[in-house]
């Protein structure tokens, strides 16, 4: 190629660059001596020398050479590797000497003012810091990409982040302003916001991004799914609803108003939308969104105390997965509850904690069926252990627990782990717990079980 083409440098370049990649390293400055002989020097064939001293592991000989070469050129990009390559040595004054030599070549010089501003940072000179790197940002010519790669550096100390977040915020206003970012720069700027606590401009980011690519569903994917993170029920419906009028045979936005209506408890509002995904999946032949669909809407139903839509619902859900524990689970749970199938129940469950033996939720089930097939002896020791994986956090646990002690006569256990359900019980709401440690007080007194 290079007979055919001897005027193409870039043959030459990928010729060396092969060398060098086949650590054949006297071939690789044979080529460029041929290069600077026909062409001259350049700064290609200087960053590429240096690629040669760094396989040899010889820093002062690249040093001495990018020196040398500097002289007689005025190179930012070579001048700015020096910074770094002094930077990288604790030799900031040399290293700052040779940044600012690269702005006077060319000022606002990316790979300088990102330099400088790490000497000031290194320091603990917070207030220099942001002055350095202020221009980097606000500078529209360099390209998005290097100050996104720069952000996600920066990001990776998270007390700084944190301790610094309004002088980031400047950062990230002043690189939004002067260019026209991209779903990844948004994204990394929506993720900042994310962490800071700073809601509000995490969902305008997401948002704008979204009405960008309104065609695209990865970014309403990206959008609806931080709504739903905030809790904020009434947003996320209203943008699931505007979100599923552009994508109509799309399961996501409808699954996330389903799912923000049965976090505010309104279980018959969503069983439109859950039916609708539904269809959408025997359309599409979507096993996944199916068997998804038929657990929640197995769920909402027993909610609104149709038991038997419930139990229809599961098992759709266990003809397509027979191994979702999450269904198993909830059907052997809500079969036990209302006294029917129990040897079904026990089974399901049993398959739960197979897979899963130190899930308290699991756990909890399989010692409650256990507790009412008339087996407190067994069902203690699921309890036992369901308390050293969480169980203690679950009001219905502790009382399912106490009541099987109860039974085995361990009554002031009983009555410890009823005192704990009490405790946790303002996010569970067992209606009518009090009431009913009362009464077992009661029983004690008169002698009775």
């Amino acid at each position: 190629m290079i007979r055919q083409f001897p005027a193409r440098t870039d043959i030459y370049f990928s010729l060396a660059n092969l060398y060098l990649a086949s650590e054949d390293l006297e071939k690789a400055e044979e080529t460029l001596d041929k290069i600077e002989k026909i062409f001259g020097k350049s700064d290609e064939i200087a960053l590429t020398r240096f690629n040669i001293f760094k396989s040899r592991s010889n820093w002062e000989g690249a040093i001495e050479y990018l020196k040398e070469y500097d002289n007689g050129f005025d190179s930012p990009r070579i001048e700015s590797l020096l910074g770094d390559l002094y930077s990288d040595r604790f030799k900031d004054s040399l290293a700052m000497v040779y940044y600012n030599k690269a702005l006077r070549s060319e000022p606002n010089y990316p790979g300088a003012l990102v330099g400088i501003a790490e000497l000031y940072r290194s320091k603990g000179d917070f207030d220099n810091y942001f002055k350095s790197v202020k221009p980097f940002f606000a500078n529209g010519t360099v390209p998005l990409q290097m100050k996104g790669a720069y952000l996600q550096q920066l990001f990776q100390a998270s007390r700084f982040v944190q301790t610094y977040k309004v002088q980031i915020d400047t950062m990230i206003t002043d690189m939004l302003a002067c260019s026209n970012p991209d779903s990844t720069a948004l994204y990394l700027c929506a993720a900042f916001y994310a962490k800071v606590g700073e809601n509000d401009k995490c969902i305008k980011i997401l948002r704008s991004n979204q009405e960008a690519y309104p065609a695209s569903t990865m970014p309403a994917i990206q959008y609806l799914s931080f709504i739903y993170s905030t809790e904020d029920w009434n947003l996320t419906e209203s943008e699931a609803q505007r979100i599923a009028s552009l994508f109509p045979e799309e399961v996501f936005p409808l699954e996330i108003e389903s799912y923000s209506k049965i976090r505010r408890g309104a279980y018959g509002e969503s069983i439109p939308l859950l039916e609708k995904m539904r269809d959408i999946g025997l359309r599409h032949n979507d096993t996944t969104v199916l068997a998804n669909t038929y657990s929640l809407l197995g769920d909402a139903y027993y909610q609104l105390g149709n038991h038997s839509k419930t139990f229809q619902n599961y098992k759709k859900a266990l003809e397509i997965r027979p191994d979702n524990i999450v269904v198993l689970n909830n059907y052997a749970y809500y079969l036990a509850v209302n006294g029917k199938q129990l040897k079904r129940a026990y089974e399901y469950s049993a398959k739960t904690v197979a897979k899963e033996p130190d899930n308290p939720t699991y756990l909890d089930t399989f010692g409650w069926i256990l507790y009412l097939m008339g087996r407190p002896v067994e069902a203690k020791s699921q309890f036992k252990h369901a308390m050293l994986y969480g169980g203690k956090e679950s009001a219905v646990i502790l009382d399912h627990y106490a009541e099987v002690l109860y039974t085995l006569g361990e009554y002031d256990l009983a009555f410890i782990y009823w005192d704990q359900a009490k405790s946790a019980d303002n996010s569970e709401k067992i209606q009518g717990l009090s009431e009913k440690i009362e009464k077992r007080k009661a029983e004690l007194k008169k002698g009775k079980r």
